[in-house]
This record gives C-alpha cells, structure tokens and sequence, in this order.
C-alpha cells in the first residue's frame, strides 16, 4: 500500500485535500472518481503527479496537462 494525496479543485483554485491508503495509482484513481462529484481531484503519490479526474468524471482535455 502507498500514501496517496487527493487534492481537490474548483475552477483551478485549491479547495482541500486528503490523505488515503491505496494498493497502487489505478486503485487511487478508481477511488478519486468517487469524490468528484462536485469537485476536480488530482491524485499524487509524494511529489509525483498520478492523474486528475474531473468533475462528474467529465472526459479529459489537452489544458488538463497543464494544472498543477
């Protein structure tokens, strides 16, 4: 298992975050999928960036690559 943080946003500005335990980066995205209803969420593992899933799990696109 690894720490995994979530950090969740709305229009790009930084709302919260919160820390979970999960088996590997699919299982914290699969999970990070059931917290973003109402908020975009970015999954890290330490300092790395392990993807983000939008808001109502709305499809991804070529600006997404570039919010930090």
């Amino acid at each position: 298992m690894a720490s995994y943080t979530f950090r969740f946003f709305s229009s790009e500005s930084f709302v919260y975050e919160t820390h979970h335990e999960c088996p590997d980066d699919l299982d914290a995205l699969d999970c990070a999928k059931t917290f973003c209803k109402n908020l975009d969420v970015d999954v890290w593992c330490a300092d790395r960036r392990v993807g983000r899933v939008k808001r109502g799990n709305a499809p991804l696109t070529v600006d997404d690559r570039l919010c930090l």
